[in-house]
């Protein structure tokens, strides 16, 4: 049997990296609030920097449609707690109709933006930033190869213009 002998704590360590610079954000216990950085419903995480927030009520409005979706084609969960949360996300939205409602900041807390960042204001998911991965998938099918032939075709060349340089 093994015997800890000194302190014994729940700390694990996180890690997030922007999709759209690479930034890398690391510590123990750390969430994305802590990394400044959001997570949008595709997956997608992103710097704060790289985000135009500024529209409260716009991101509220988004995350709410997003939720009353999620929660209408949700596999899981008695019909009941769906219609329920259906119905908060509704009220919630009819709240924000109202002149004068400005607890945005609640809202966006209750669902999570950080993790539920809806896809229209992701640069990765409306297009205004496209990763090489993409860009690179994009081009090979467009040349209609595949990437090993590329690859192929890049030593050919390559190795092809370092013979003519060295005679």
């Amino acid at each position: 049997m093994k015997y800890r002998l000194d302190q014994v704590t729940n700390s694990s360590s996180s890690s997030f990296v922007c999709d759209v610079c690479g930034s890398i954000e690391t510590g123990y216990d750390m969430g994305l609030s802590d990394a400044e950085m959001y997570e949008c419903t595709n997956g997608h995480t992103i710097c704060e920097s790289h985000l135009d927030l500024d529209d409260e009520k716009e991101l509220a409005i988004a995350i709410l449609k997003e939720a009353i979706e999620k929660a209408k084609n949700r596999t899981w969960g008695s019909e009941e707690s769906k219609a329920e949360d259906v119905l908060r996300a509704e009220e919630h939205l009819k709240a924000i109709g109202y002149e004068g409602f400005d607890d945005f900041e609640e809202i966006l807390d209750e669902y999570e933006v950080r993790y539920n960042l809806p896809a229209k204001f992701c640069p990765i998911c409306n297009h205004e930033h496209i990763p090489d991965n993409d860009a690179l998938a994009y081009a090979l099918k467009k040349l209609g190869i595949t990437e090993d032939e590329l690859k192929s075709e890049i030593r050919k060349n390559f190795v092809e213009e370092e013979t003519e340089d060295e005679a």
